[in-house]
């Protein structure tokens, strides 16, 4: 009686033939990319090892697979059609691996090599099945042989294109990539093999002794754990000898590139290694030195046979910079080569003979260490600098002669400069006192008008009041002698409130007294400041030039909006009266006025005084502002002090307590056209002016400015 039988798997050996057919699929993917690069009999050589590489780990997984099976019936296998299992194998795997080597594939070469591989993983799958010994009847489900043949069509087409596609070495993560393309061809390939062995069953008659199989069982783990030591050893050489192949491809092709590099440049390269031999050298060292490639060699040879150590240990670089004899300037590089000393731009002069000209290298010498900080060689690099030297030679002479014409030029122009700002300057201020004198005229001219009727009002004020008085008197009379009047005459007295006009007659004729006084005296200030078009010096007061400027100015010292009246401190001296310009000096006190009530103005704008208590200064004795009596608090003001200074000298002050001027701008303060302030509030001008006026009169202007106390400005005059 004939019964089916049950089997299973041991999951051990199953996950060691998946990770073989893993391990195979990558070293087939990391030898197509050494096969596509290797040439002549070392491209043979790698199709050899990697159908053998490849077929055996096919094979490998197959057989490890078919151990993995556990039947309840003993099973032996013919060794002899197991080993030729492995050729199947080996041949798909070598063609597959020459199709993919190419430089192109094509559908053609897709398909047949994808039939060839499968035919050849399928042959393989079924011949070591057919190895198989047992007293059991195995049979086959057709659909599913036919499913692992398909299957394994599949594979090869898969493995075919991934292998093509990841065998550049220039592709992006192409590590990672090779490994999941990997990964699906082995699982793919253990899917067709486990396809396979699911189409075989087994059938056995009753005197088939079922318990044998757990020794064959042990037997087979022993001969699996063999076969996987024996494949792993095989893939890891294929893997390995891949690697250092493309390492030393990598090294020779990176050393032929850059050898090419050198061949390709100007600059005269030599390389020595770190056994003092000459590693590379490029044809243009050898143009540069006057030596072939064979003579270099041979010279450096002979110096390295003959150096002595004593020699490089006294050698001393700077003899590379003034050589001219060429041997010995040669050997010198030579010491400094073997010594693995660095140069940096040294010049060195070689005479060529046969050239009978003089030639210049630049030379540099650069080791190079290794990662343990050892020297792994030293590269030498010649560049050739004669035209370079020749053109410096000409240019230094071009340079000093350039320098000389640029001094000439330089103190030309400097001259020049000079005088046309003297020339603006003098024209700024021709223009400047021009204005000023037809200003000056103007206000004399109106002055003068203007003081005729004052002068005439002034005049019969007098009269008009005595007059007046009469008319009174007369009237008062009149009231007396004749007391009881018409009644037309009392209603009129009645009307005009006679008592009144009487009692405020005197104070009108008080007040346009005071009136025509005042008038006087500001035609008079505008007549003594005008005088800017006097051409002769003459004896003036001080004291009284100051008060006419401070009058014209009174419209700027009342309060404003927001801000206070600007309070006026003056502490005169005994002054005689000194021969000056008067005008000239009226303009300067009203150029600082000016520029003090600006600054007092700006500085107290938006300021909060119903909590003022900051002190802008508070002078005595011991500050800069020496001589000032008054103390000067939290309101805007200006101080003026004149004194007389050894009876030769007069000092005139002119000092607020705004904000103090930083020294930047003190430094600058008397240069023409330069301001501080806003576009359309000042030329930079009037200080300038100023200074050059009082220059003129053989006197001192100067800006006195300290933090926290103000600005004063200080005009020293002589008494001539």
């Amino acid at each position: 009686m004939n019964y089916h039988l049950i089997d299973s798997y041991n999951l051990y050996l199953v996950t060691i033939s998946v990770v073989i057919a893993i391990l195979a699929s990558y070293t087939v993917l990391k030898l197509a990319g050494r096969i596509a690069v290797a040439k002549g009999w070392l491209r043979r050589c790698w199709l050899v090892g990697g159908a053998v590489g490849m077929g055996s780990g096919i094979w490998s997984m197959h057989f490890i697979g078919m151990l993995a099976f556990k039947a309840p019936v003993p099973i032996d296998y013919d060794f002899v059609l197991v080993l030729i299992s492995t050729l199947p194998a080996i041949f798909a795997s070598g063609l597959v691996l020459f199709i993919v080597s190419n430089p192109t594939i094509g559908s053609l070469e897709l398909i047949g090599g994808s039939l060839c591989m499968g035919g050849g993983i399928t042959t393989t799958h079924y011949l070591g099945m057919a190895a198989m010994q047992t007293p059991a009847i195995m049979h086959y489900d057709l659909t599913l042989v036919l499913i692992s043949v398909f299957i394994a069509f599949l594979v090869s087409s898969i493995a075919l294109f991934l292998t093509f596609q990841l065998r550049s070495e220039s592709i992006p993560k192409r590590r990672l990539k090779q490994v999941f393309a990997a990964i699906i061809m082995g699982f793919a390939i253990a899917s067709m093999h486990y396809t396979g062995m699911l189409a075989l069953s087994f059938q056995a008659s009753s005197d088939v002794a079922l318990s044998t199989f757990l020794l064959t069982t042990k037997d087979a783990n022993l001969l699996a754990t063999g076969v996987t030591i024996g494949t792993l050893i095989i893939l890891g050489l294929a893997l390995l000898t891949t690697l250092f192949d493309r390492q030393l491809s990598a090294k020779e092709e990176s050393h032929q590139q850059l050898k090419t590099i050198l061949e390709g440049i100007k600059v005269g390269v030599l390389v020595v290694g770190s056994d003092s031999k000459i590693y590379m050298s490029n044809q243009a060292v050898c143009d540069l030195l006057g030596k072939t490639e064979i003579e270099l060699r041979n010279l450096w040879e002979t110096f390295c046979q003959n150096y002595h150590i004593q020699e490089l240990e006294t050698f001393n670089l700077s003899k590379i910079q003034t050589l001219s004899k060429y041997d010995w300037a040669l050997h010198e590089v030579f010491c400094a080569i073997v010594s693995s000393q660095t140069v940096d731009n040294a010049v060195m002069s070689l005479t060529r003979t046969e050239l009978e000209k003089q030639n210049w290298l630049l030379v540099n010498i650069v080791p190079q260490l290794n990662s343990d900080s050892k020297i792994e060689k030293v590269v030498c690099t010649f560049s050739d600098i004669t035209n370079l030297k020749h053109k410096e030679e000409a240019l230094r002479a071009s340079e000093a002669k350039n320098r000389v014409l640029a001094e000439v030029a330089t103190a030309q122009a400097q001259e020049l400069e000079n005088t046309l700002n003297k020339l603006k300057l003098t024209q700024t201020q021709l223009i400047q006192q021009e204005k000023m004198s037809s200003l000056g005229q103007m206000v004399a001219g109106i002055a003068h008008e203007v003081n005729n009727p004052i002068s005439v009002i002034y005049g019969n004020l007098t009269h008009a009041k005595k007059y007046t008085k009469d008319l009174v008197e007369l009237l008062h009379i009149y009231q007396n002698e004749y007391p009881q009047g018409s009644p037309k005459i009392q209603a009129k007295l009645e009307e005009v409130e006679f008592d009144y006009i009487i009692e405020d007659l005197n104070k009108l004729f008080t007040s346009m007294k005071f009136g025509s006084d005042r008038m006087r005296k500001i035609v008079l200030s505008l007549r003594n400041f005008s005088r800017l078009d006097e051409a002769t010096m003459k004896k003036v007061d001080i004291h009284e030039g100051l008060d006419n400027t401070l009058l014209l100015l009174a419209h700027r010292l009342k309060p404003e909006y927001n801000l206070p009246q600007i309070i006026i401190y003056k502490h005169y001296g005994e002054l005689p009266r000194i021969n000056c310009y008067a005008g000239q000096l009226n303009q300067v006190f009203k150029n600082i006025l000016d520029n003090a009530i600006d600054a007092l103005r700006d500085s107290f704008e938006f300021y909060d005084w119903t909590i003022a208590e900051k002190k802008y200064f508070a002078p005595d004795k011991n500050n800069f502002l020496n001589g000032y009596t008054e103390q000067l608090f939290n309101l805007p003001s200006i101080y003026i002090y004149t004194k007389l200074i050894d009876k030769s000298r007069i000092i005139i002050d002119i000092a607020n307590n705004g904000p103090s001027i930083p020294e930047s701008i003190r430094l600058r303060i008397f240069d023409p056209f330069f301001t501080t302030k806003p576009v359309g509030r000042g030329t930079g001008l009037g200080l300038s002016i100023s200074y050059q006026i009082i220059h003129k009169h053989s006197g001192i202007l100067e800006c006195i400015s300290q933090p926290g106390w103000g600005t004063k400005f200080r005009i020293e005059l002589p008494i001539i």
